[in-house]
């Protein structure tokens, strides 16, 4: 019996590996870190986490959903150019996505801490 694997586009190979890294990192980090509320500095260490491991993974769902999106919506392709015209260099998406994926909530993250700290610690 021969296992078949889903031939899926590169793209969508990266988002579906990150989804799952920054869920599991999560799921991690909520299991391990929910109950440290002993120590404020860990209790904030941990909201920060959790808080920029939740963006990044709905950044990463929002990244597959538009792929997804322009794949099934994709029009017919457009005419080869002529033979004479010089070839743009392809753009590099994949680096896109992880920018915008993993960067962005850092940014947002980084801000929030930087703004008050406070933001993270258990409420009493």
């Amino acid at each position: 019996m021969r296992v078949k694997f889903l031939n899926i586009p590169r793209k969508m190979k990266h988002s579906v590996i990150n989804i799952c890294v920054s869920v599991l990192l999560l799921i991690i980090g909520f299991t391990m870190g929910i109950k440290r509320t002993d120590h404020e500095r860990a209790c904030q260490i941990v909201g920060i986490v959790l808080h920029y491991l939740s963006m990044v993974a709905i950044f990463w769902f929002t990244i597959t959903a538009s792929n997804m999106l322009k794949k099934f919506t994709k029009a017919e392709k457009p005419p080869p150019p002529p033979a004479d015209f010089p070839m743009p260099l392809p753009p590099k998406p994949i680096i896109r996505f992880y920018l915008l994926a993993w960067g962005v909530p850092t940014i947002i993250c980084g801000i929030t801490a930087a703004v008050s700290f406070d933001f993270y610690d258990e409420y009493d």
